[in-house]
């Protein structure tokens, strides 16, 4: 039985080349970053103008009837059960 010990070689990148790839990840990440809140504030920005223009006219309410406030309070038990609504 023959066993074959010999080693191919194995491609790697260099250490430099590793450090630009890592820079290039982190400078497009920052960009992006950047951007995102760049356009983030603006969106605050041109809410905030429609906003202020946006002015909402109510109709006048009237007021039919008052409520008249309860003679007595009404304390329940804990054990007693509460009428039913309607």
């Amino acid at each position: 039985m023959t066993t074959d010990t010999s080693l191919k070689p194995t491609t790697t990148l260099s250490l430099a080349l590793r450090g630009c790839v890592a820079v290039a990840v982190v400078a497009v990440l920052a960009l992006v970053w950047t951007e995102a809140g760049r356009s983030s504030h603006q969106a605050v920005q041109n809410a905030q103008v429609a906003m202020a223009r946006t002015h909402v006219t109510l109709p006048r309410v009237e007021i039919v009837a008052k409520r008249e406030p309860a003679a007595t309070p009404v304390v329940l038990r804990a054990t007693a059960k509460r009428p039913p609504l309607g």
